[in-house]
């Protein structure tokens, strides 16, 4: 049984500091870059790649650890940051813990300090406990984004620090070469990858993650590690905290809904089959194929078949429009989100079909907010199988076209911004809040978290904005910093658990 405590004397707690400055649209692109995203939207393919991919800013997140370790501010940074130390004696270092990636890598005196951008820097033979491979022997890593910024250097060997608990013979991942306009920030040190180990980009042989090291050498009482991440913009700065080993009682209300990971891409990866506007709001099931509601007890990775009915086959006139891809424009975007508006009727009977009953009639619990939710058991039989990887690294919520569609057009003034990139919206309208359901449960993103950051003229950059061609939405910090997430690292029983935060559900339209 998974144990919960108090975080305020449970070791395995590193308070995390919340951006101060916040950049939208840069944020998106460096998105759209680090998962070699191409655009569907019309009016972003329209855009110049350069422009789209070329940010420098990559969003670092904060560090999470075992032991308690101070964190500081940052000033006009884009970052969630606190301090890791390696070496004896420790050296600080600022992380951006990141669940989409598996390396763990850092500025190094292997690079010349000249081609550094004020980054500090391990080094190695200031560390009693470094060990380095012999000449030709060393192994060798390379990440490359879409952009073509990238990292690149050699692996040693040290005592990672996290908090005040040693992680020994950690493989440290030293970088040698930084691509200036891919890890611009001065303010942070590197990045600790918590995705599962097949991403780890290591050759000639992949390297243990820092969790894999932890589990191993017995660190931890419990194989998890959970993420409460606070926005800075509300909490003057306090960014919540991250714990290694427990779950912490006081971060959530009512029962965590747990749902089973795909890890066969090496994400944090779980189904998320419907979406709900609004409390009160109809539950649209996502693009993708039927399955039988076991597959969310236990999933093998595969794709699944025949093609499930959605929007588009439930709903007479709704289809994609254009372009191969499916790429949709703006102007018959809006043509589709106003006729949903008036096809309520026609999605609830063409749910009755999928279900076999009237969604009214299904049995149904309630969340600690009060919030309507599917019954765990799913009895109806087949759901969509629509896949969300839980990113800590990514800042925003990227989703399917028609889902990006469909909530923008419940927004007066939305529109869509060529020269940002992305959608905007007024940043201060009356938005609606999202429930996305994970697994069997709804999980809430209250309506003000649509307006990300402002860009200009009172509008502001979406929370929430297009996949392209990826075929996995990404639920970033939008997401996480309105939940309380848990990562079971249980071998062949994988699993995230979610729970309804305290501090957030005020924010809920009532």
């Amino acid at each position: 049984m998974l144990q919960a405590l108090n975080s305020s004397f449970a070791e395995g707690t590193v308070p995390v500091l919340a951006p101060i400055h916040l950049d939208g649209s840069a944020a998106y692109r460096r998105t759209v870059a680090k998962y070699y995203i191409e655009p569907t939207l019309m009016e972003a393919q329209e855009l110049n790649t350069t422009n789209l991919l070329g940010s420098s800013l990559y969003h670092i997140k904060a560090a999470a650890g075992v032991g308690i370790a101070a964190s500081t501010a940052v000033k006009d940074s884009s970052q969630w940051l606190t301090e890791a130390a390696i070496g004896q004696p420790k050296q600080n270092i600022r992380l951006n813990f990141d669940t989409g990636s598996s390396d763990f890598w850092v500025f190094s005196t292997d690079m010349p300090a000249s081609e550094r951008q004020g980054q500090s820097a391990y080094a190695p033979t200031n560390s009693r406990s470094s060990v380095s491979a012999n000449p030709g022997q060393a192994s060798t890593w390379n990440i490359t984004y879409a952009d073509k910024s990238g990292a690149a250097g050699v692996v040693g060997h040290d005592t990672l620090w996290l908090g005040g608990i040693a992680v020994k013979s950690q493989a440290v991942q030293r970088a040698s070469f930084v691509s200036q306009d891919f890890f611009s920030d001065a303010s942070a040190t590197g990045l600790l990858g918590l995705a599962f180990g097949k991403l780890n980009t290591v050759k000639p042989q992949r390297v243990a993650t820092p969790m894999e090291n932890l589990i191993a050498q017995g660190r931890l009482a419990q194989p998890l590690f959970t993420a409460k991440l606070v926005d800075g913009t509300v909490a003057q700065g306090s960014g919540g905290h991250f714990t290694f080993g427990f779950i912490d009682q006081d971060a959530f209300v009512g029962q965590l809904s747990y749902t089973p990971v795909d890890t066969s891409a090496g994400f944090w990866e779980v189904n998320s089959p419907y979406l709900r506007i609004g409390r009160n709001g109809v539950d649209i099931p996502r693009p993708g194929a039927l399955s039988s509601s076991a597959s969310l007890a236990k999933r093998d990775g595969q794709p699944s078949s025949p093609l499930a009915p959605t929007l588009a086959s439930l709903v007479p006139g709704f289809a994609r429009r254009k372009g191969s891809c499916g790429s949709l424009s703006t102007k018959d975007a809006e043509s589709v989100s106003k006729e949903l508006l008036s096809w309520g009727q026609q999605i609830a009977n063409g749910l009755a079909s999928l279900f076999g009953r009237s969604p009214s009639s299904r049995d149904r619990s309630s969340a600690a907010s009060g919030l309507s939710v599917f019954d765990g058991s799913m009895q109806s039989g087949l759901v969509p199988q629509h896949s969300a990887i839980i990113d800590t690294g990514t800042t925003l919520m990227l989703v399917d076209d028609e889902t990006v569609l469909t909530i923008h057009q419940q927004v007066k003034g939305a529109t869509y911004s060529k020269k940002h990139g992305g959608y905007l919206v007024p940043c201060k309208a009356q938005l609606p809040d999202l429930f996305f359901m994970i697994g069997s449960a709804y999980h809430g993103v209250p309506g003000a978290s649509l307006a990300f950051a402002p860009v200009e003229d009172n509008m502001c950059f979406s929370g929430i904005q297009s996949r392209g061609t990826m075929d996995r939405d990404i639920y970033g910090d939008v997401f996480l910093k309105n939940n309380y997430v848990v990562f079971l690292q249980q071998a062949g029983s994988e699993q995230i658990g979610i729970g309804w935060r305290p501090d957030i559900l005020p924010k809920f339209a009532q």
